[in-house]
């Protein structure tokens, strides 16, 4: 097993990576920052019902953007940006072109995002889900969803297929798979609370809702090709709250006692954790819990926050657990921690200050591995 146990107190290994340039958004209550697919733009909108598209590489500010109107008050309850950074989801569902501040089409759903390739909208509330053709939605004036999947318990969730147009959606513990364009479903999983697609679009990881178990999927199968256990002999530990990497390589969580798991509580005697999805085995641990876990999109990095009352970012190889750097944005505490697309560049949201706290989105360039 590689892997290798850090304390807080050991310092980083120099040289591995590093924070370079950094620059800070003032979001008021409400803003939000949202990359680019590709990772080079960046979309700040903020509370003020404005708005700036950054260039990630230089930080520099290529234009600034009034929001459409209609935006107060629920204006920044969800951020997307299409594959080719030309349309952006924002407000209600609102779906608007970056030059141009009147919104394209008014309510689509409460939540939204584009499908991997940008040719589907998937917009949802509590009460259905709808997919959309951006087409249809940019040449009709009120257009018709393709599909309408309801929504029933008001807990659906979903991911989309990297490399196809699939969807995979969690209802009431069953996930599904549909063709995107047909809604023919493809495969159906149960005992599930949560699942993704690998980085190929053949497979499906999920997580039980007991989140004991994981299980390994291959499309056109009707059982797991693969289980494996999330529970540790560690004082009787449990995953609280497994997520999966993006490119499905990874399991990874704070194992904490079972009265944590479901509260996502922090245990100082806890530990991270990753493991291989495809065969349970444990990549590496590290002491202690950490908030906000991540992990890059090309499965690299791991990076996660010290709790509050403390802001600290740590950065660690996700192959090892070696600690790669550390930077403190925020003051307070780190609420969320998010990579680029094309992991060069990590962005936090928190917030600085004693008495008067102030919500703040930083973003840093990373140095790259060697």
């Amino acid at each position: 097993m590689a892997s290798k146990d850090l304390s807080l107190s050991d310092p980083p290994p120099l040289g591995l990576i590093d924070f370079r340039q950094r620059r800070t958004f003032d979001l008021g209550d409400s803003g939000v920052c949202c990359f680019r697919k590709e990772g080079n733009i960046i979309v700040s909108l903020r509370s003020d019902l404005s708005g700036e598209i950054i260039e990630t590489n230089s930080l520099r500010t290529l234009r600034t953007i009034p929001l459409p109107d209609g935006h107060a008050g629920e204006a920044f309850r969800i951020c997307d940006i299409s594959p080719d950074g030309e349309w952006i989801l924002s407000g209600y569902c609102n779906l608007w072109h970056v030059s141009d501040p009147n919104a394209r089409q008014g309510y689509l759903g409460k939540f939204g995002a584009f499908s991997s390739d940008g040719s589907f909208i998937i917009a949802w509330d509590e009460v259905e889900l709808r997919v959309f053709r951006l087409h249809d939605i940019i040449n009709s004036f009120v257009p018709r969803p393709l599909h309408v999947i309801p929504n029933d318990a008001g807990t659906l969730k979903f991911d989309t297929s990297i490399t196809r147009n699939q969807l995979l959606i969690i209802d009431k513990h069953v996930a599904q798979v549909f063709d995107m364009a047909s809604l023919d479903e493809l495969a159906r999983f149960p005992d599930t609370k949560r699942a993704s697609f690998s980085a190929d679009g053949n497979f499906v990881f999920t997580i039980s809702k007991s989140w004991r178990t994981c299980d390994v999927w291959k499309l056109g199968i009707e059982f797991p090709i693969q289980q494996f256990s999330l529970v540790t002999d560690r004082g009787n530990r449990a995953m609280g709250f497994p997520e999966i990497s993006p490119r499905g390589r990874y399991v990874f969580g704070n194992y904490v006692p079972p009265f944590l798991a479901r509260l996502r509580g922090y245990d100082p005697n806890g530990c991270v954790q990753l493991r291989e999805a495809e065969s349970g085995r444990i990549s590496c641990e590290i002491l202690p819990s950490l908030d906000s876990l991540t992990i890059s999109p090309d499965e690299r990095i791991l990076a996660g926050s010290v709790p509050a009352p403390n802001g600290k970012i740590r950065l660690y190889l996700a192959s090892s657990g070696v600690l790669l750097a550390e930077c403190d944005p925020h003051e307070q505490c780190t609420t969320s921690i998010a990579f680029s697309p094309n992991s060069k560049n990590v962005l936090s949201r928190g917030y600085t200050g004693d008495i008067v706290r102030t919500r703040r989105a930083t973003l840093y360039q990373l140095a790259t591995l060697s």
